[in-house]
């Protein structure tokens, strides 16, 4: 029976998700209603917890409200410590 691959995840990434999963579980959020998305930029790893149902064009967008409260959490790249976790713009 075929099946259908949904999603891949670079071990690297897990990591990353795994070092920033615990402030984000500290807001007590549905992480249901949001996908993890794993960036980097200003020489840190960001790993943002965004809407679901977020447009990819979302930040080109100045009417796009999110319905859901977005969050992201910041990580030394090299041993992925925490360096700030709030919410996100």
């Amino acid at each position: 029976m075929p099946f259908e691959i949904k999603d891949t995840i670079s071990g690297r990434s897990l990591e990353a998700i795994r070092a920033a999963y615990p402030e984000f579980a500290k807001t007590k959020l549905d992480i249901k209603k949001y996908k993890v998305v794993v960036s980097e930029f200003g020489g840190e790893v960001h790993v943002s917890f965004w809407d679901v149902d977020r447009p990819s064009d979302a930040d080109k967008l100045l009417t796009y409200v999110s319905p859901v409260v977005e969050f992201d959490v910041a990580l030394d790249p090299s041993t992925l410590t925490i360096l700030r976790a709030g919410l996100s713009k």
